[in-house]
């Protein structure tokens, strides 16, 4: 097996994957409409016109250049982008001096659009001008940049209206400053021509001494127009109506001056008017022929005769009390119409509407009077509607009733029903701070429509400008999450939602013990944390695989879309409380707005204060070999059962299971830097053996976080992160790893006295500190190339990884800050000294390591060498339990072949079970010599305790342990080397379950050689002030050495436990303990249970835990102040089971 080597090329390899599973190009749409301009001083009058390819045109008047007002326009897609030729923010249409004002808009039919505008080109008077641009932005054919004069004269034209003549041309029809105001019309081709029949005069079509304005116009489908107008002194208008072909005549059945529409007493002004599709029109007017403005319409005939169904002065559609204004009509395809009007019946301004069919009637599913569109808090006025493109109308308006003025629309049926996605009395379209005003609508292809609007909310900076919002079937573009839902199990709740479509968002979550119904319940709210864009897809596995996965909520769920918004939060208490889910698109604001069933939940979720499990993911097949993908979501603060695991909340971590055959043996898998859980799906191959991989990594150029943890204000995200100087550095990966063995232990059918730490390069570092600091879980440990020492900055190779100059020092710093700094960890420890397995050993004499198989390489330049020389002199110090291998290989093995790679193999540590006692070996006479450090000195092959071997089956009683020790061939790349015929060596009983012996007494010894059966030595030894018995240079032979301790009975009187027991164990660096210890129990069942302290003579001293448990792993602070100084047993007591430990209480 050879190891994986420190590189950042699989990070590189994942950030460009995760690249390939976001969504298509981001949309400009965001919440409250996306910025047409934004552009210095003040920009307004917005036009828009659909460009048939489901983007649309939009033109303004802009005051950027200063004392001129240019019109300005773009074009946008569908996803709100700028499209070729255009400039973003607008492009002058109008570049010429002085002003310009109300332009006017349609689609030219050919991918192009036509604007006509007021302009007085400082002139002293003003003429209407137009102009066509292309798709791309440049004048069509014959039209020049700054368009055309339709009638020169001197005096004011104003007021233009424009109408398609179904060729690319355009009608453009306006008020003349002569008289009391002619009306006049002008027809220019496809190409700016004056269109035959027509001179540059252009035709009047009403003149004389009554007033007349423009009301409006519409094509009449065969290439002519109507024009629609009221006429006549204040307080007795009248609507007149004339049709004209294409040439410029007049249509037989119209008379010179047009036909009286509506000749009733009052004032009746023209609002709207549209095609019927059938050769005539429908016209909308304000009627005052009563107390107050009513809703009139009439329907006329392409040869000016009233349709059936409609009386002479029009249809009265509604005369409800109060005022009726600013009527707008939109086809329904059918030769009916939607009418949308301003209706002041009630105390202030709401919308009503109807929808008017082709015989005058009003369609089913409409009351009298109209139906409520709008009606809510304040004035909903300004309307604008737009063909649905489904045989219904758009509505958009002008709305206060959150106080400033917003957008809101909504879609009108043939029915009247309201269609799904919309939201009853208005949808929000842009509730942004300050004002939006002015709304105007035009339908695109598709059945969607654009929105464009005048917006304040920028006033400090740019004034007045200009955004624009898309409309869908079932509602605005989607800007805002939808749908959210919440799951909850095993202490964490499930948040998802529907996202809006693109990319570059950010979702706030949001979390309260009150319903949050409006925007304002934001702001008691708690802010849990943010997630981007497909948070619902595991971004690991999938750069890993190359495949899309994503993630399931629930073991038994499906996998979420990949789409979807995902967030877990892991609860703090039991508790009920209401989420809300926020967006942000990146270089806008926060919207804040709160949509009940929408981004908020209507109802509490239940939530219960438990442990969080890993969530069964899918089955993942790699080489052959299949396992199980788990995700553990963390959080980013301490709760009651979960601390922290990364200072991100909702980071999702991969790992997987290998299944072995029910109580088999378990390996803890932790892979090498720029490696993953994917390259641990098995261990030895032996088809017994469970195996849980781990993963280890961040999304910069750091790579990992070194398996432990970093300092809280590290970005996992972002590379050139600051090395800190101040606060602590918490174990958060660490954390992790441990709660994933914990998980594991319990919920699989392994066997947990023997589960194993192994791993290679930062794996193998990982495996061994978890050998120093939690016996409790694993048994035994073995790495290969792994790091012993992170303080250790003084290798001979002067770039090694972790000195000074070398590859990694500048990344440890990042992750935990200098050496010189040693900033303090979260285990309590200076970080430097917890980073150092010197240290370690000695910290954990007293209670003893797990047993540590190590292999490490001369020439490996990466971790170093010399490092090696403390850890080898403090296990044999210590007395701790290893084995150490070495020889010539570099990190990789690539270069310097592994001499000793022979006795890598993971099966050797079968034979430890945290129920079982071992010898730890030191001094022994057969080692070989590491040498100074350098590569020059010691032996090139060598072992420490390597040449030693023993009968697993060690007997373990209260004042006997019985060990068979024996010598042992090692192989080599090279050749086997024999084993000894006979050596000396130190033995240490260690992980003793029942054999006790208080510091200061006496244990005899005896050694027996097998063969004969002869005692070669035998003796007494003092058991130091650790409680460790340690008897010196014990002759041990190839055929075998049978050693035996005794010691003086403890006192107790406690038989010896029965079978499979289980142990007491204590959770590192707090034995020997002052004040407190931390007690860890594996309880075998639910029930009443007992821990004892008794001191050496067998006296009860205290009773630290006397009540029920659950069974599994258990955790708790036991008080020691008061007890004298001096070594004291505990005992753990549930029903016929019983295990001992030794504690050492200090000053």
């Amino acid at each position: 097996m050879r190891p994986l080597m420190h590189r950042s090329r699989p990070l590189v390899l994942t950030l460009l994957l995760l690249a390939s599973f976001t969504a298509p190009v981001r949309a400009a749409w965001s919440t409250d409409g996306g910025p047409v301009t934004t552009s210095p001083q003040n920009q307004n009058q917005p036009v828009v016109a659909g460009d048939a390819l489901g983007g649309a045109f939009m033109a303004w008047v802009d005051g950027r250049s200063g004392f001129n007002t240019d019109i300005y326009g773009v074009r946008w897609n569908a996803a709100g982008v700028t499209q070729a030729g255009w400039t973003s923010g607008g492009s002058n249409v109008t570049a010429i001096t002085c002003a310009k004002y109300n332009p006017v808009m349609i689609p030219d039919g050919a991918g192009g659009a036509l604007l006509a505008w007021e302009d007085n080109r400082c002139t002293g008077y003003t003429n209407i001008y137009a102009r066509r641009v292309s798709a791309t932005g440049v004048a069509a054919g014959g039209w020049p940049d700054n368009g055309i004069r339709l009638v020169a004269t001197t005096t004011n034209q104003t007021t233009p209206l424009i109408a398609s003549d179904g060729a690319g041309g355009a009608f453009i029809t306006w008020r003349e400053a002569v008289n009391n105001g002619d009306i006049l019309l002008q027809h220019l081709t496809a190409t700016g021509a004056l269109a035959s029949g027509w001179t540059s005069a252009g035709v009047v079509l009403a003149t004389g001494s009554a007033s007349q304005s423009p009301g409006a116009i519409a094509p009449d489908g065969a290439g002519g127009v109507f024009v629609a107008w009221q006429e006549g002194p204040s307080g007795n208008t009248d609507v007149r109506l004339q049709h004209l072909t294409a040439t410029g005549t007049r249509v037989p059945g119209f008379v010179d001056g047009g036909n009286g529409v509506c000749n009733a007493v009052g004032d009746q002004t023209v609002n709207s008017m549209v095609a019927d599709g059938a050769g005539g029109v429908l016209l909308a007017w304000t009627d005052r022929r009563g107390a107050d403005d009513d809703v009139a319409v009439q329907r006329v005939n392409g040869d000016g005769s009233l349709a059936t169904g409609f009386p002479i002065d029009g249809r009265v559609l509604c005369n409800a009390s109060g005022q009726q204004t600013r009527i707008r009509l939109q086809s329904d395809g059918a030769s009916g119409a939607f009418v949308v009007w301003e209706d002041r019946r009630t105390l202030g301004a709401d919308l009503y509407g109807t929808h008017l069919l082709a015989d005058g009637t009003i369609a089913s599913g409409f009351a009298p009077n109209g139906n409520v569109v709008a009606s809510a808090t304040n004035d909903q006025t300004n309307p604008a509607v737009c063909s649905d493109g489904s045989g219904g109308a758009f509505v958009v308006w002008e709305d206060q009733r959150n106080g400033n003025v917003d957008v809101y629309a909504t879609r009108l049926t043939a029915d009247g029903t309201l269609p799904e996605g919309w939201t009853p009395n208005g949808t929000l379209v842009c509730g942004a701070a300050q004002d939006q005003t002015s709304p105007q609508i035009a339908a695109a292809a598709g059945g969607t429509a654009f929105v464009v609007w005048t917006d304040t909310r920028n006033i400090v900076t740019s004034f007045t400008d200009v955004y624009a919002h898309h409309l869908l079937a079932n509602g605005p573009e989607q800007v805002r999450p939808t749908g959210l839902t919440a799951l909850h199990h095993d202490g964490q709740t499930f948040l998802t939602w529907n996202p809006p479509p693109g990319t570059g968002w950010k979702y706030r979550v949001y979390h309260s013990a009150s319903p949050i119904a409006t925007d304002a319940d934001l702001n008691t709210a708690t802010l849990l944390g943010s997630v981007g864009d497909s948070a619902a897809t595991d971004r690991r596995l999938s750069s890993l695989t190359k495949v899309l996965y994503t993630f399931r909520t629930d073991s038994t769920a499906t996998p979420l879309a990949a789409d979807k918004g995902l967030f877990v939060v892991t609860v703090p208490a039991t508790r009920q409380g209401w989420y809300a889910v926020t967006s942000q698109l990146t270089g806008s604001a926060e919207d804040r707005h709160v949509i009940p069933g929408g981004n908020a939940l209507i109802s509490a979720v239940s939530e219960v204060l438990a442990l969080p499990r890993p969530v069964f993911q899918r089955p993942l097949t790699v080489n052959g070999i299949t396992a199980k993908v788990f995700t553990l979501w963390t959080w980013n603060v301490d709760t009651p059962l979960f601390p922290a695991m990364c200072n991100v909340p909702s980071w999702p971590f991969d790992a997987s299971v290998t299944s072995g055959i029910p109580q088999g043996p378990a390996f803890m898998r932790f892979h090498a830097l720029g490696g993953a859980f994917t390259q641990g799906f098995q261990t030895s191959g032996d088809p017994s053996e469970w195996v849980v991989a781990l993963d280890d990594y961040s999304l910069n150029g750091d790579i990992a976080t070194w398996w432990h943890g970093y300092h809280p204000g590290y970005d996992l995200t972002a590379n050139g992160n600051p090395v800190p100087t101040t606060g602590t550095i918490i174990d958060y990966t660490n954390r992790r790893a441990l709660h994933t063995i914990r998980w594991a232990r319990a919920t699989f059918d392994l066997d947990t006295t023997r589960v194993y730490a192994f791993g290679f390069s930062l794996g193998g570092t990982y495996s061994l500190q978890l050998a120093f600091l939690h016996p409790e879980l694993i048994s035994a440990a073995m790495a290969s190339t792994g790091k012993v020492d992170y303080s250790f900055q003084s290798e001979p190779v002067l770039n090694a990884g972790y000195n000074p100059s070398g590859q990694y020092r500048p990344i440890v710093n990042r992750l935990w800050g200098t050496v010189a700094s040693n900033l303090p960890s979260s285990l309590g420890l200076p970080m430097y000294t917890l980073m150092n397995d010197d240290a370690l050993a000695a910290r954990t004499v007293g209670r003893g390591a797990a047993f540590m198989i190590n292999f490490s390489g001369r020439h490996d330049e990466t971790v170093g060498w010399a490092e090696k020389l403390g850890f080898f002199d403090a296990m044999r110090r210590y007395h701790q339990g290893h084995v150490d291998y070495w020889d010539n290989r570099d990190h990789s093995g690539f270069v310097y072949p592994g001499g000793m790679a022979s006795n890598l193999d993971p099966r050797w540590l079968y034979r430890f079970r945290s129920t079982l006692s071992w010898p730890a070996f030191s001094n022994c006479s057969a080692d070989d010599a590491p040498g100074d450090g350098t590569v020059a000195s010691g032996d090139t092959l060598g072992t420490i305790n390597g040449t030693m071997d023993w009968d697993p089956a060690v007997s373990d009683s209260a004042a006997r342990w019985t060990v068979t020790l024996k010598t042992r061939t090692i192989p080599t790349l090279w050749g086997t080397r024999p084993a000894p015929e006979s050596l000396t060596v130190d033995v240490t009983p260690r992980r003793v379950q029942r054999f006790t012996a208080a510091p200061g007494t006496s244990v005899t010894w005896s050694a027996v050689r097998i063969s004969d059966n002869a005692t070669v030595q035998q003796g007494s030894v003092t058991v130091d002030p650790d409680g460790l018995v340690t008897v010196p240079q014990v002759r041990t032979y190839r055929t075998g050495t049978r050693l035996t301790l005794v010691a003086p009975p403890p006192g107790l009187g406690i038989p010896d436990a029965p079978h499979g027991a289980r142990t007491l164990l204590f959770s590192p660096l707090t034995n020997p303990a002052r004040d407190r210890i931390r007690l860890t129990v594996d309880w075998p069942r639910d029930g009443a249970a007992r821990i004892e302290l008794f001191d050496t003579s067998g006296r009860l001293i205290r009773t630290l835990l006397d009540g029920p448990v659950q069974s599994g792993s258990w955790h708790a602070l036991a008080d020691l102040t008061g007890l004298a100084p001096g070594v004291y047993l505990t005992r753990a007591l549930q029903g016929d089971r019983q295990a001992l430990q030794r504690v050492v209480v200090l000053h």
